[in-house]
Protein backbone atom coordinates (compact mmCIF):
# COMPACT_ATOMS: atom_id res chain seq x y z
CA UNK A 1 0.00 0.00 0.00
CA UNK A 2 1.19 3.32 -0.84
CA UNK A 3 1.90 5.94 1.91
CA UNK A 4 3.00 9.32 2.91
CA UNK A 5 4.71 11.60 5.52
CA UNK A 6 2.86 14.50 6.76
CA UNK A 7 4.71 17.37 8.05
CA UNK A 8 5.11 15.99 11.68
CA UNK A 9 6.02 12.90 10.47
CA UNK A 10 3.41 10.65 11.04
CA UNK A 11 2.52 8.26 8.56
CA UNK A 12 -1.01 8.72 6.55
CA UNK A 13 -2.93 5.97 4.51
CA UNK A 14 -3.38 6.80 1.36
CA UNK A 15 -6.68 7.14 -0.02
CA UNK A 16 -8.69 3.75 -1.73
CA UNK A 17 -9.17 6.06 -5.06
CA UNK A 18 -5.98 6.64 -6.99
CA UNK A 19 -4.22 10.59 -6.88
CA UNK A 20 -5.41 12.42 -9.86
CA UNK A 21 -2.20 13.84 -10.25
CA UNK A 22 -0.44 10.30 -10.49
CA UNK A 23 -2.95 9.18 -13.01
CA UNK A 24 -3.84 12.08 -14.98
CA UNK A 25 -4.81 10.18 -18.02
CA UNK A 26 -7.31 7.78 -16.29
CA UNK A 27 -8.58 10.86 -14.69
CA UNK A 28 -9.04 12.29 -17.39
CA UNK A 29 -10.74 9.27 -19.36
CA UNK A 30 -13.67 9.02 -16.52
CA UNK A 31 -14.14 12.35 -16.55
CA UNK A 32 -14.92 12.38 -20.02
CA UNK A 33 -17.37 9.59 -20.36
CA UNK A 34 -19.01 11.04 -17.19
CA UNK A 35 -19.74 14.08 -18.65
CA UNK A 36 -20.57 12.42 -21.94
CA UNK A 37 -23.05 10.28 -20.22
CA UNK A 38 -24.58 13.04 -18.28
CA UNK A 39 -25.20 14.94 -21.59
CA UNK A 40 -26.66 11.57 -23.24
CA UNK A 41 -29.03 11.66 -20.82
CA UNK A 42 -29.68 15.06 -20.46
CA UNK A 43 -30.52 15.58 -24.17
CA UNK A 44 -31.74 11.91 -24.82
CA UNK A 45 -35.34 13.18 -26.32
CA UNK A 46 -33.43 15.29 -28.95
CA UNK A 47 -30.36 13.00 -29.67
CA UNK A 48 -32.57 9.96 -31.69
CA UNK A 49 -33.67 12.88 -34.45
CA UNK A 50 -29.77 15.03 -34.48
CA UNK A 51 -27.38 12.86 -34.68
CA UNK A 52 -25.00 15.73 -35.50
CA UNK A 53 -25.80 17.50 -32.76
CA UNK A 54 -25.63 14.46 -30.28
CA UNK A 55 -21.98 13.95 -31.62
CA UNK A 56 -20.77 17.63 -31.41
CA UNK A 57 -22.27 17.83 -27.85
CA UNK A 58 -20.87 15.00 -26.23
CA UNK A 59 -17.49 15.94 -27.54
CA UNK A 60 -17.65 18.86 -26.39
CA UNK A 61 -18.55 17.93 -22.91
CA UNK A 62 -15.84 15.30 -22.82
CA UNK A 63 -12.91 17.45 -24.35
CA UNK A 64 -13.82 20.14 -21.70
CA UNK A 65 -14.10 17.31 -19.22
CA UNK A 66 -10.56 15.95 -20.03
CA UNK A 67 -8.70 19.33 -20.33
CA UNK A 68 -9.90 20.19 -17.29
CA UNK A 69 -8.59 17.04 -15.27
CA UNK A 70 -5.42 17.40 -16.80
CA UNK A 71 -4.93 20.72 -16.19
CA UNK A 72 -6.62 20.13 -12.46
CA UNK A 73 -3.25 18.10 -12.42
CA UNK A 74 -0.49 20.66 -13.05
CA UNK A 75 0.96 22.69 -10.31
CA UNK A 76 -0.14 26.65 -11.55
CA UNK A 77 -3.65 25.46 -13.57
CA UNK A 78 -5.29 23.50 -11.09
CA UNK A 79 -8.21 26.12 -11.08
CA UNK A 80 -8.69 26.51 -14.52
CA UNK A 81 -8.98 22.82 -14.67
CA UNK A 82 -11.68 22.50 -12.05
CA UNK A 83 -13.75 25.55 -13.32
CA UNK A 84 -13.78 23.61 -16.93
CA UNK A 85 -14.70 20.09 -14.88
CA UNK A 86 -17.49 22.20 -13.50
CA UNK A 87 -18.35 23.71 -16.98
CA UNK A 88 -18.21 20.32 -18.66
CA UNK A 89 -20.58 18.71 -16.32
CA UNK A 90 -22.74 22.39 -16.61
CA UNK A 91 -23.11 22.34 -20.42
CA UNK A 92 -24.30 18.70 -20.01
CA UNK A 93 -27.27 19.67 -17.86
CA UNK A 94 -28.39 22.45 -20.03
CA UNK A 95 -29.65 19.85 -22.63
CA UNK A 96 -32.24 18.79 -19.82
CA UNK A 97 -34.23 21.72 -22.08
CA UNK A 98 -34.92 18.96 -24.34
CA UNK A 99 -37.43 16.54 -22.09
CA UNK A 100 -39.07 20.23 -22.10
CA UNK A 101 -40.83 19.07 -18.89
CA UNK A 102 -40.87 19.53 -15.29
CA UNK A 103 -37.82 21.23 -13.81
CA UNK A 104 -35.82 20.77 -16.66
CA UNK A 105 -35.58 23.63 -18.36
CA UNK A 106 -34.96 25.65 -15.37
CA UNK A 107 -32.24 23.66 -14.81
CA UNK A 108 -31.11 24.26 -18.36
CA UNK A 109 -31.03 27.82 -18.50
CA UNK A 110 -28.96 28.31 -15.26
CA UNK A 111 -26.66 25.40 -16.22
CA UNK A 112 -26.33 27.26 -19.55
CA UNK A 113 -25.14 30.69 -17.51
CA UNK A 114 -22.84 28.62 -14.99
CA UNK A 115 -21.30 27.15 -17.85
CA UNK A 116 -20.21 30.64 -19.58
CA UNK A 117 -19.50 31.91 -15.91
CA UNK A 118 -17.30 29.40 -14.96
CA UNK A 119 -15.53 28.97 -17.99
CA UNK A 120 -14.76 32.67 -18.52
CA UNK A 121 -13.56 32.68 -14.59
CA UNK A 122 -11.48 29.35 -15.68
CA UNK A 123 -9.52 31.02 -18.07
CA UNK A 124 -9.18 34.22 -16.68
CA UNK A 125 -6.93 32.07 -13.80
CA UNK A 126 -5.37 30.42 -16.85
CA UNK A 127 -1.97 29.75 -17.11
CA UNK A 128 -0.65 30.49 -13.30
CA UNK A 129 -3.25 29.75 -11.11
CA UNK A 130 -4.35 33.43 -9.81
CA UNK A 131 -6.02 36.20 -11.14
CA UNK A 132 -3.99 38.91 -12.97
CA UNK A 133 -5.12 42.86 -11.22
CA UNK A 134 -8.14 44.47 -10.40
CA UNK A 135 -9.34 44.37 -14.06
CA UNK A 136 -9.95 40.25 -13.63
CA UNK A 137 -10.47 40.58 -10.02
CA UNK A 138 -13.37 42.78 -11.08
CA UNK A 139 -14.71 40.65 -14.20
CA UNK A 140 -15.12 37.46 -11.94
CA UNK A 141 -17.41 39.22 -9.71
CA UNK A 142 -19.28 41.30 -11.85
CA UNK A 143 -19.35 38.89 -14.38
CA UNK A 144 -20.96 36.11 -12.41
CA UNK A 145 -23.65 38.62 -10.93
CA UNK A 146 -24.85 39.72 -14.11
CA UNK A 147 -25.02 36.12 -16.07
CA UNK A 148 -26.41 34.18 -12.70
CA UNK A 149 -28.14 37.04 -11.45
CA UNK A 150 -29.29 38.13 -14.98
CA UNK A 151 -30.85 34.63 -15.72
CA UNK A 152 -32.54 34.59 -12.44
CA UNK A 153 -34.17 38.20 -13.10
CA UNK A 154 -35.74 36.61 -16.68
CA UNK A 155 -36.98 33.40 -14.80
CA UNK A 156 -38.78 35.79 -12.37
CA UNK A 157 -40.44 37.91 -14.83
CA UNK A 158 -41.09 36.14 -18.26
CA UNK A 159 -43.14 33.10 -19.35
CA UNK A 160 -41.08 29.55 -20.60
CA UNK A 161 -42.58 29.92 -23.89
CA UNK A 162 -40.54 32.65 -24.67
CA UNK A 163 -37.51 30.86 -24.68
CA UNK A 164 -39.72 27.66 -26.70
CA UNK A 165 -40.55 25.50 -23.51
CA UNK A 166 -44.04 24.28 -22.47
CA UNK A 167 -46.41 26.53 -20.73
CA UNK A 168 -46.67 23.60 -18.16
CA UNK A 169 -43.16 23.42 -16.94
CA UNK A 170 -41.85 24.44 -13.39
CA UNK A 171 -41.10 28.09 -13.91
CA UNK A 172 -40.69 30.52 -10.88
CA UNK A 173 -42.25 33.77 -12.57
CA UNK A 174 -43.81 35.93 -10.02
CA UNK A 175 -44.12 39.08 -12.24
CA UNK A 176 -46.77 38.65 -14.73
CA UNK A 177 -46.65 42.84 -15.85
CA UNK A 178 -45.63 43.12 -19.86
CA UNK A 179 -43.79 46.09 -19.14
CA UNK A 180 -41.62 44.88 -16.31
CA UNK A 181 -40.84 41.52 -18.89
CA UNK A 182 -39.84 44.14 -21.45
CA UNK A 183 -37.61 45.92 -19.07
CA UNK A 184 -36.13 42.87 -17.46
CA UNK A 185 -35.38 41.34 -21.12
CA UNK A 186 -33.50 44.58 -22.85
CA UNK A 187 -31.76 44.99 -19.33
CA UNK A 188 -30.44 41.70 -19.04
CA UNK A 189 -30.00 42.08 -22.84
CA UNK A 190 -27.71 44.69 -22.67
CA UNK A 191 -26.22 43.35 -19.30
CA UNK A 192 -24.98 40.15 -20.93
CA UNK A 193 -23.38 42.01 -23.69
CA UNK A 194 -22.32 44.34 -21.84
CA UNK A 195 -20.59 41.41 -19.70
CA UNK A 196 -19.28 39.65 -22.98
CA UNK A 197 -17.57 42.88 -24.15
CA UNK A 198 -15.78 43.94 -21.36
CA UNK A 199 -14.54 40.05 -20.85
CA UNK A 200 -12.85 41.18 -24.26
CA UNK A 201 -11.59 43.93 -22.58
CA UNK A 202 -10.02 42.11 -19.88
CA UNK A 203 -8.59 39.72 -22.24
CA UNK A 204 -7.27 42.09 -24.66
CA UNK A 205 -5.59 44.30 -21.10
CA UNK A 206 -3.81 40.81 -19.80
CA UNK A 207 -2.40 39.95 -23.52
CA UNK A 208 -0.57 43.34 -23.08
CA UNK A 209 1.61 42.27 -20.35
CA UNK A 210 2.32 38.94 -21.53
CA UNK A 211 6.03 38.16 -23.34
CA UNK A 212 8.22 35.95 -23.88
CA UNK A 213 7.24 31.87 -23.62
CA UNK A 214 4.09 33.12 -21.46
CA UNK A 215 2.73 35.34 -24.51
CA UNK A 216 3.79 32.30 -26.83
CA UNK A 217 1.48 29.95 -24.57
CA UNK A 218 -1.03 31.66 -24.00
CA UNK A 219 -2.31 34.59 -26.09
CA UNK A 220 -3.66 31.70 -28.61
CA UNK A 221 -6.46 30.92 -25.96
CA UNK A 222 -6.93 34.02 -24.44
CA UNK A 223 -7.29 35.35 -28.14
CA UNK A 224 -10.00 32.37 -28.92
CA UNK A 225 -11.97 32.57 -25.69
CA UNK A 226 -12.54 36.74 -26.40
CA UNK A 227 -13.96 35.61 -29.59
CA UNK A 228 -16.31 32.71 -28.52
CA UNK A 229 -17.67 35.10 -25.88
CA UNK A 230 -18.80 37.32 -28.12
CA UNK A 231 -20.13 35.17 -30.66
CA UNK A 232 -21.96 33.48 -28.29
CA UNK A 233 -23.60 36.41 -26.58
CA UNK A 234 -24.07 37.59 -30.42
CA UNK A 235 -25.77 34.16 -31.23
CA UNK A 236 -27.85 34.51 -27.60
CA UNK A 237 -29.41 37.51 -28.74
CA UNK A 238 -31.63 36.39 -31.58
CA UNK A 239 -35.06 35.72 -31.32
CA UNK A 240 -36.33 32.24 -30.35
CA UNK A 241 -39.19 30.79 -31.97
CA UNK A 242 -39.77 27.42 -30.68
CA UNK A 243 -38.06 24.13 -28.95
CA UNK A 244 -36.09 23.21 -31.45
CA UNK A 245 -35.25 26.85 -32.44
CA UNK A 246 -33.35 27.07 -28.61
CA UNK A 247 -31.72 23.79 -28.86
CA UNK A 248 -30.25 24.43 -32.19
CA UNK A 249 -28.86 27.90 -30.03
CA UNK A 250 -27.21 25.53 -27.61
CA UNK A 251 -25.69 23.58 -30.32
CA UNK A 252 -23.76 26.74 -32.10
CA UNK A 253 -22.60 27.64 -28.67
CA UNK A 254 -21.51 24.28 -27.77
CA UNK A 255 -19.76 24.18 -31.28
CA UNK A 256 -17.74 27.31 -30.55
CA UNK A 257 -16.85 26.76 -27.29
CA UNK A 258 -15.74 23.68 -28.05
CA UNK A 259 -12.64 25.23 -29.63
CA UNK A 260 -11.43 26.57 -26.30
CA UNK A 261 -10.32 22.57 -24.44
CA UNK A 262 -9.14 21.78 -28.20
CA UNK A 263 -7.02 25.03 -28.39
CA UNK A 264 -5.86 24.39 -24.65
CA UNK A 265 -4.69 20.99 -24.98
CA UNK A 266 -3.11 21.94 -28.16
CA UNK A 267 -1.51 24.75 -26.12
CA UNK A 268 -0.37 21.48 -23.87
CA UNK A 269 1.21 19.48 -26.26
CA UNK A 270 3.10 22.42 -28.10
CA UNK A 271 4.40 23.33 -24.48
CA UNK A 272 5.40 19.40 -24.43
CA UNK A 273 6.66 19.19 -28.25
CA UNK A 274 8.94 22.71 -27.01
CA UNK A 275 10.35 20.72 -24.17
CA UNK A 276 11.31 18.02 -26.45
CA UNK A 277 12.98 20.29 -29.15
CA UNK A 278 14.78 22.24 -26.77
CA UNK A 279 17.98 20.09 -26.78
CA UNK A 280 17.76 20.10 -30.78
CA UNK A 281 17.70 24.24 -30.59
CA UNK A 282 20.44 24.70 -27.91
CA UNK A 283 22.23 22.13 -29.72
CA UNK A 284 22.32 24.55 -33.19
CA UNK A 285 22.93 27.38 -31.12
CA UNK A 286 25.79 26.85 -29.14
CA UNK A 287 28.17 25.91 -32.09
CA UNK A 288 30.74 26.69 -31.50
CA UNK A 289 30.44 27.18 -28.09
CA UNK A 290 31.23 29.70 -25.95
CA UNK A 291 29.67 31.82 -22.87
CA UNK A 292 28.12 34.49 -24.87
CA UNK A 293 26.92 31.95 -27.29
CA UNK A 294 25.28 29.55 -24.21
CA UNK A 295 23.87 32.65 -22.24
CA UNK A 296 22.32 33.60 -25.89
CA UNK A 297 21.23 30.24 -26.84
CA UNK A 298 19.18 29.98 -23.42
CA UNK A 299 17.47 33.73 -24.19
CA UNK A 300 16.35 32.60 -27.30
CA UNK A 301 15.07 28.89 -26.18
CA UNK A 302 13.12 30.71 -23.32
CA UNK A 303 12.18 34.06 -24.96
CA UNK A 304 13.95 35.41 -21.79
CA UNK A 305 15.93 38.69 -22.85
CA UNK A 306 17.19 39.18 -19.29
CA UNK A 307 18.25 36.18 -18.65
CA UNK A 308 21.95 35.45 -17.44
CA UNK A 309 24.50 32.83 -16.70
CA UNK A 310 26.87 32.93 -13.56
CA UNK A 311 29.69 29.69 -13.95
CA UNK A 312 31.14 28.50 -10.88
CA UNK A 313 35.03 28.43 -11.34
CA UNK A 314 36.58 26.31 -8.44
CA UNK A 315 40.10 27.31 -8.43
CA UNK A 316 38.74 30.73 -7.26
CA UNK A 317 35.45 29.47 -5.00
CA UNK A 318 33.15 31.95 -6.74
CA UNK A 319 31.18 32.46 -9.36
CA UNK A 320 31.62 34.71 -12.86
CA UNK A 321 29.78 36.13 -15.41
CA UNK A 322 31.15 35.96 -19.31
CA UNK A 323 33.45 37.85 -19.59
CA UNK A 324 35.24 36.59 -16.08
CA UNK A 325 34.07 39.03 -13.97
CA UNK A 326 33.44 38.23 -10.82
CA UNK A 327 29.39 38.06 -9.61
CA UNK A 328 28.48 37.67 -6.30
CA UNK A 329 24.29 36.40 -6.72
CA UNK A 330 22.43 38.13 -4.45
CA UNK A 331 20.12 36.48 -1.85
CA UNK A 332 16.57 34.99 -3.41
CA UNK A 333 13.93 37.54 -3.57
CA UNK A 334 10.54 37.57 -5.77
CA UNK A 335 12.06 39.28 -9.14
CA UNK A 336 14.57 36.59 -10.23
CA UNK A 337 14.27 33.13 -10.18
CA UNK A 338 18.11 31.60 -10.09
CA UNK A 339 18.50 28.41 -11.14
CA UNK A 340 21.45 26.45 -9.52
CA UNK A 341 22.56 23.67 -12.15
CA UNK A 342 25.36 21.41 -11.29
CA UNK A 343 27.24 18.80 -13.07
CA UNK A 344 26.50 14.51 -13.16
CA UNK A 345 28.42 14.31 -10.42
CA UNK A 346 26.82 16.77 -8.19
CA UNK A 347 29.34 19.88 -9.04
CA UNK A 348 28.53 23.12 -8.82
CA UNK A 349 28.49 24.71 -12.89
CA UNK A 350 26.15 27.64 -13.08
CA UNK A 351 23.72 29.52 -11.85
CA UNK A 352 21.16 30.72 -14.06
CA UNK A 353 19.31 33.55 -13.56
CA UNK A 354 15.68 33.94 -15.04
CA UNK A 355 12.49 35.83 -15.30
CA UNK A 356 10.15 34.35 -12.74
CA UNK A 357 7.32 34.35 -15.21
CA UNK A 358 9.22 31.03 -16.07
CA UNK A 359 8.29 29.26 -13.03
CA UNK A 360 5.15 28.73 -15.04
CA UNK A 361 6.86 26.50 -17.49
CA UNK A 362 9.42 24.90 -15.15
CA UNK A 363 8.63 21.60 -16.83
CA UNK A 364 10.74 23.77 -20.57
CA UNK A 365 12.90 24.95 -17.96
CA UNK A 366 14.45 22.09 -16.57
CA UNK A 367 14.58 20.65 -19.99
CA UNK A 368 16.26 23.60 -21.43
CA UNK A 369 18.71 22.86 -18.42
CA UNK A 370 19.30 19.28 -18.40
CA UNK A 371 19.80 19.93 -22.42
CA UNK A 372 22.28 22.92 -21.86
CA UNK A 373 24.26 21.00 -19.39
CA UNK A 374 26.79 19.84 -21.88
CA UNK A 375 27.44 22.83 -23.27
CA UNK A 376 27.66 25.02 -19.94
CA UNK A 377 30.10 22.33 -19.06
CA UNK A 378 32.33 23.63 -22.04
CA UNK A 379 31.38 26.97 -21.56
CA UNK A 380 32.57 26.96 -17.89
CA UNK A 381 35.92 25.68 -18.92
CA UNK A 382 36.17 28.95 -20.97
CA UNK A 383 35.47 31.01 -18.50
CA UNK A 384 38.38 29.57 -15.68
CA UNK A 385 40.51 30.75 -18.31
CA UNK A 386 38.93 33.70 -18.61
CA UNK A 387 38.46 34.68 -14.90
CA UNK A 388 42.30 34.15 -14.81
CA UNK A 389 42.91 36.58 -17.90
CA UNK A 390 40.36 38.97 -15.95
CA UNK A 391 42.16 38.52 -12.25
CA UNK A 392 45.77 39.38 -13.86
CA UNK A 393 43.72 42.25 -15.42
CA UNK A 394 42.30 43.81 -12.15
CA UNK A 395 45.86 43.23 -10.56
CA UNK A 396 47.10 44.91 -13.49
CA UNK A 397 45.06 48.02 -12.89
CA UNK A 398 45.46 48.00 -8.86
CA UNK A 399 49.57 47.85 -10.09
CA UNK A 400 48.95 50.75 -12.36
CA UNK A 401 46.49 52.99 -9.87
CA UNK A 402 49.56 52.42 -7.13
CA UNK A 403 51.92 53.64 -9.99
CA UNK A 404 49.45 56.57 -10.52
CA UNK A 405 49.47 57.08 -7.16
CA UNK A 406 53.17 57.39 -7.03
CA UNK A 407 54.22 59.74 -9.28
CA UNK A 408 51.39 61.89 -8.16
CA UNK A 409 52.65 61.98 -5.04
CA UNK A 410 55.96 62.13 -6.90
CA UNK A 411 55.09 65.40 -8.73
CA UNK A 412 53.64 66.60 -5.66
CA UNK A 413 56.87 66.39 -3.61
CA UNK A 414 58.84 68.01 -6.62
CA UNK A 415 56.33 71.52 -7.10
CA UNK A 416 56.21 71.60 -2.91
CA UNK A 417 59.90 70.88 -2.59
CA UNK A 418 62.43 71.78 -5.44
CA UNK A 419 60.36 74.04 -7.75
CA UNK A 420 59.34 76.02 -4.79
CA UNK A 421 63.36 76.27 -3.52
CA UNK A 422 64.45 76.86 -7.04
CA UNK A 423 61.76 80.12 -7.64
CA UNK A 424 62.90 81.06 -4.64
CA UNK A 425 66.64 80.81 -5.35
CA UNK A 426 65.81 82.78 -8.81
CA UNK A 427 63.96 85.35 -6.72
CA UNK A 428 66.57 85.93 -4.57
CA UNK A 429 69.26 86.75 -7.52
CA UNK A 430 67.41 89.23 -8.80
CA UNK A 431 67.00 91.39 -5.75
CA UNK A 432 70.91 90.47 -5.57
CA UNK A 433 71.44 91.69 -8.94
CA UNK A 434 68.73 95.08 -8.51
CA UNK A 435 71.52 95.75 -5.74
CA UNK A 436 75.16 95.17 -7.31
CA UNK A 437 76.54 98.13 -8.99
CA UNK A 438 79.75 96.46 -11.07
CA UNK A 439 78.97 95.16 -14.60
CA UNK A 440 80.82 91.98 -14.29
CA UNK A 441 79.03 90.62 -11.21
CA UNK A 442 75.73 91.41 -12.32
CA UNK A 443 76.57 89.62 -15.45
CA UNK A 444 77.46 86.43 -13.14
CA UNK A 445 74.05 87.18 -11.13
CA UNK A 446 72.16 87.53 -14.62
CA UNK A 447 73.59 84.27 -16.05
CA UNK A 448 72.74 82.62 -12.16
CA UNK A 449 69.21 83.68 -12.38
CA UNK A 450 68.92 82.51 -16.02
CA UNK A 451 70.34 78.67 -15.07
CA UNK A 452 67.94 78.83 -12.67
CA UNK A 453 64.92 79.62 -14.76
CA UNK A 454 66.06 77.29 -17.32
CA UNK A 455 66.44 74.24 -14.51
CA UNK A 456 63.09 75.27 -13.00
CA UNK A 457 61.50 74.70 -16.52
CA UNK A 458 63.55 71.50 -16.20
CA UNK A 459 62.22 70.33 -13.63
CA UNK A 460 58.47 71.02 -14.37
CA UNK A 461 58.91 69.67 -17.89
CA UNK A 462 60.49 66.74 -15.66
CA UNK A 463 57.36 66.32 -13.03
CA UNK A 464 54.64 67.11 -15.30
CA UNK A 465 55.98 63.66 -17.42
CA UNK A 466 56.16 62.07 -14.16
CA UNK A 467 52.71 62.59 -13.41
CA UNK A 468 50.89 65.80 -15.06
CA UNK A 469 49.13 67.95 -12.38
CA UNK A 470 45.88 69.34 -14.39
CA UNK A 471 44.86 66.03 -15.00
CA UNK A 472 44.62 65.50 -10.89
CA UNK A 473 43.07 68.81 -10.56
CA UNK A 474 41.23 69.53 -13.74
CA UNK A 475 40.78 66.67 -15.48
CA UNK A 476 41.24 64.40 -19.05
CA UNK A 477 40.11 67.96 -21.26
CA UNK A 478 42.68 70.10 -19.61
CA UNK A 479 45.64 67.99 -19.62
CA UNK A 480 45.07 66.90 -23.29
CA UNK A 481 44.88 71.48 -24.24
CA UNK A 482 47.75 71.86 -22.33
CA UNK A 483 49.41 69.22 -24.23
CA UNK A 484 48.28 70.32 -27.37
CA UNK A 485 49.64 73.96 -26.90
CA UNK A 486 52.80 72.64 -26.00
CA UNK A 487 53.29 70.59 -28.92
CA UNK A 488 51.99 73.38 -30.98
CA UNK A 489 48.83 71.35 -32.51
CA UNK A 490 45.55 72.46 -33.47
CA UNK A 491 43.18 70.15 -31.51
CA UNK A 492 39.66 69.92 -31.57
CA UNK A 493 38.77 68.26 -28.09
CA UNK A 494 35.28 66.02 -27.68
CA UNK A 495 35.27 64.78 -24.09
CA UNK A 496 32.26 63.23 -22.45
CA UNK A 497 31.40 64.23 -19.24
CA UNK A 498 32.90 61.01 -17.54
CA UNK A 499 35.45 60.76 -14.63
CA UNK A 500 37.37 56.74 -14.39
CA UNK A 501 39.47 55.97 -11.77
CA UNK A 502 43.31 57.81 -11.75
CA UNK A 503 45.24 55.03 -12.95
CA UNK A 504 42.78 54.50 -15.97
CA UNK A 505 42.56 58.01 -16.96
CA UNK A 506 45.93 58.16 -16.66
CA UNK A 507 46.47 55.03 -19.02
CA UNK A 508 44.22 57.02 -21.34
CA UNK A 509 45.93 60.61 -21.34
CA UNK A 510 49.63 58.60 -21.88
CA UNK A 511 47.93 56.37 -25.32
CA UNK A 512 46.42 59.87 -26.76
CA UNK A 513 49.74 61.73 -25.86
CA UNK A 514 51.95 59.11 -27.32
CA UNK A 515 49.04 59.24 -30.81
CA UNK A 516 49.09 63.22 -30.73
CA UNK A 517 53.26 63.43 -30.29
CA UNK A 518 53.42 61.09 -33.54
CA UNK A 519 50.74 63.19 -35.12
CA UNK A 520 52.46 66.79 -34.45
CA UNK A 521 54.76 66.25 -37.00
CA UNK A 522 52.73 65.50 -39.75
CA UNK A 523 49.23 66.39 -39.46
CA UNK A 524 47.51 69.98 -39.36
CA UNK A 525 44.87 68.96 -37.56
CA UNK A 526 43.61 66.67 -35.37
CA UNK A 527 40.27 65.60 -33.41
CA UNK A 528 40.29 63.49 -29.90
CA UNK A 529 37.08 62.53 -28.43
CA UNK A 530 36.91 60.91 -25.14
CA UNK A 531 33.15 58.36 -24.76
CA UNK A 532 32.15 55.61 -22.81
CA UNK A 533 30.88 52.36 -24.83
CA UNK A 534 29.65 48.97 -23.87
CA UNK A 535 31.67 48.78 -20.75
CA UNK A 536 35.07 50.59 -22.53
CA UNK A 537 36.40 53.66 -22.26
CA UNK A 538 37.63 54.80 -25.29
CA UNK A 539 39.68 57.91 -27.07
CA UNK A 540 39.73 58.49 -30.55
CA UNK A 541 42.53 60.39 -32.28
CA UNK A 542 41.47 61.78 -35.96
CA UNK A 543 44.14 62.99 -38.14
CA UNK A 544 44.38 63.92 -41.56
CA UNK A 545 47.00 61.63 -41.94
CA UNK A 546 47.12 57.53 -41.96
CA UNK A 547 48.06 55.46 -38.97
CA UNK A 548 49.26 52.81 -40.90
CA UNK A 549 53.29 51.79 -40.24
CA UNK A 550 52.92 55.05 -37.67
CA UNK A 551 55.07 53.01 -34.90
CA UNK A 552 52.04 52.17 -32.98
CA UNK A 553 54.13 49.08 -31.07
CA UNK A 554 54.02 51.14 -27.55
CA UNK A 555 50.10 52.34 -27.81
CA UNK A 556 49.42 48.57 -28.56
CA UNK A 557 51.01 47.23 -25.80
CA UNK A 558 49.91 49.60 -22.77
CA UNK A 559 46.27 48.99 -23.87
CA UNK A 560 46.75 44.88 -24.07
CA UNK A 561 48.56 45.47 -20.74
CA UNK A 562 44.88 46.40 -19.43
CA UNK A 563 42.46 44.26 -21.27
CA UNK A 564 41.91 46.68 -24.22
CA UNK A 565 42.80 47.28 -27.87
CA UNK A 566 43.89 49.54 -30.32
CA UNK A 567 42.24 49.48 -33.74
CA UNK A 568 43.88 51.88 -37.01
CA UNK A 569 40.96 52.25 -39.73
CA UNK A 570 42.33 54.95 -42.03
CA UNK A 571 42.58 58.56 -40.58
CA UNK A 572 41.44 57.08 -37.05
CA UNK A 573 42.85 55.67 -34.16
CA UNK A 574 40.56 53.99 -31.26
CA UNK A 575 41.97 52.91 -28.03
CA UNK A 576 39.36 50.77 -26.09
CA UNK A 577 40.28 50.34 -22.11
CA UNK A 578 37.63 48.09 -19.99
CA UNK A 579 36.05 50.44 -17.14
CA UNK A 580 37.00 49.07 -13.76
Amino acid sequence: MVTEFGAAGARKRAPWYPAPDRYPRQWAMLAAIGAALTATVAGWPHWGVHTLAATITLLECATTAAAGVLLATGRGTRPTGVYLLVASFCWALTWLAAWNAGPGPLIAVFAQSLFFTTGAIGILYYPDGRLHGRPERWWATGGALALIGGQAMLCLSTPPTLYGFADDIFWPRLWHSDRSETIVLIGVTVISAAAAATFAAVIWWRQRRLHGVERALTLPVLALVAVVGLLSAFVQTGAITGLDRQLDTYLVQGTLALSVPLALLAVGLRRRWAEVAVADQLLQLTRPPSAVRVRDAFRAVLRDPTLDVWFWVPRQGQHVDHAGRVVHPPAADNERWRLPVVTEHGAPLAIVDTDPALRRHEGLVTSALLAGRRALENAQLQTEVQARIEQVRAAQMRLLQAEATERQRMERDLHDGAQQRLVALAMRLAAVEGTVVEPEARRALREARDAATQALGELRAFARGIHPGQLTEEGLPAALESLAERLDLAVELRVDDVRPSPGLERALYLTLAEALTNAASRASRVVVRVYVADGFLVGEVAADVSWHGSGLDGIRDRARALGGEIEAVDTTLRVRLPLD
